[in-house]
């Protein structure tokens, strides 16, 4: 009797030792059937490498540098803002198909290209702890084989939980720290400021000058930017961190540096007269200067000229007409503004096919048409001029 219960308490302890030892090596409630072959037949469960692919979209995604930055703009390889088409881009795949695609397939395609890196990493680093547990478990007696499978399956789950509790040697706990994904999103850098190396410029019509652009801090993630005119004074051009001004008209112009989130600078530019030599002699054809233009001999010109083609078109020349008895077009000398842009035969041509446009047009408002409803000879006209107080002149066709 002794010695049928010894027996009994032997079977009940091996029994208990098995069941202690499944359970220390899973954190939830799932129960391990105690393996009892030898070292030579072990069986130890495979790791599974999970490994992150790419599909055909996303290596074109990926191979043609689309991004997609901070204002949820897609982006070139460059950083520069790529043209969409209803939001949308087109890619081309390896085997020649043209898709398109958003912003979210964009993002998608390159968070799949960095899981995927990171799961290769991983792949490689499970393949060769399995290895090393394999050897260890290959040394070990029947007992110990079951032993170290079970070991196997919590070394297993310890990796796949960072925050699992393992015993040290001295049989004191310790915690994992959290491990660190490799694939956590850059932390995305904003421009503070654009700075220019010149605030002021001075050039002179036709020739060119430059400024550098530097965007703050120097790490920003996206440092590109855009330089643009206030008027047609002058054009820019923008080289890497250079911005070239070339002056066309003179005058006063702005120049804007804008940053991709709007952060600016601007430049004040001033583009002086093209210096060039008064003509020895003066022709219909020559360009004048602007004062040449705004002068009593020209005005009397000009008029003299528009009265004479009016005339010759068959309309009524009445000197008795003025702004304050009749309908009245009108132009200025100020509108001939710059040196040497205009000839008197440019001018005189301007002028008279202005007048007899907004003549025609005036008088199709009353549903009359000329040569069908009325004649040229139907209406009378004066063209005169009067000087200004600045030095200018009024130029004015009369009508009646």
């Amino acid at each position: 009797m002794k010695k049928a219960i010894t027996i009994l308490l032997a079977a009940v302890m091996i029994t208990s030792a098995f069941a202690g030892c499944a359970g220390s090596t899973n954190s939830s409630s799932e129960t391990t059937a105690p393996t009892t072959a030898s070292a030579s037949a072990e069986t130890t469960a495979p790791t599974e490498a999970t490994t992150a692919t790419l599909s055909q979209t996303d290596d074109a995604i990926v191979d043609a540098g689309l991004k997609v930055d901070e204002n949820g703009k897609i982006t070139d390889k460059n950083g520069k803002e790529v043209k969409t088409e209803d939001g949308k881009v087109e890619v081309k795949t390896e085997d020649g198909k043209t898709v398109k695609v958003d912003a979210n397939d964009v993002k998608e395609a390159n968070d799949n290209k960095k899981a995927a890196s990171s799961s290769n990493n991983s792949s490689s680093s499970k393949t060769s702890s399995s290895s090393s547990k394999k050897s260890s478990s290959s040394t070990s007696g029947n007992k110990t084989s079951g032993s170290s499978s079970s070991s196997n399956k919590s070394s297993s789950s310890s990796n796949k939980n960072s925050s699992s509790s393992n015993k040290n040697s001295s049989g004191n706990s310790t915690t994992k720290k959290p491990s660190t994904s490799s694939n956590t999103k850059p932390k995305t850098v904003a421009v503070t400021s654009v700075k220019l190396s010149k605030s002021s410029l001075t050039i002179t019509q036709g020739k060119s000058s430059s400024f550098t652009v530097t965007i703050n801090p120097s790490n920003a993630s996206n440092k590109s930017y855009t330089a643009s005119t206030s008027n047609s004074n002058a054009t820019v051009s923008c080289s890497g961190s250079k911005v070239t001004v070339t002056g066309k008209k003179a005058g006063s112009v702005t120049i804007t540096v804008k940053a991709s989130n709007n952060k600016s600078a601007t430049c004040k530019v001033t583009v002086k007269a093209q210096a060039t030599s008064k003509p020895t002699t003066v022709t219909d054809d020559t360009k004048l200067t602007h004062k040449q233009i705004a002068s009593e001999s020209t005005m009397k010109k000009l008029t003299s000229y528009v009265n004479s083609y009016f005339s010759d078109l068959g309309f009524v020349y009445d000197t008795s007409l003025n702004k304050n008895n009749s309908g009245w077009l009108y132009s200025c000398s100020a509108d001939y503004v710059g040196d040497y842009y205009f000839s008197f035969n440019e001018i005189k041509k301007r002028e008279s096919e202005s007048f007899l446009n907004q003549l025609e047009s005036i008088t199709a408002l009353d549903g009359l048409t000329f040569g069908k409803d009325i004649q040229y000879s139907d209406v009378r006209f004066n063209c005169y001029y009067q000087k200004r107080s600045d030095g200018e002149y009024d130029i004015f066709f009369c009508y009646g």
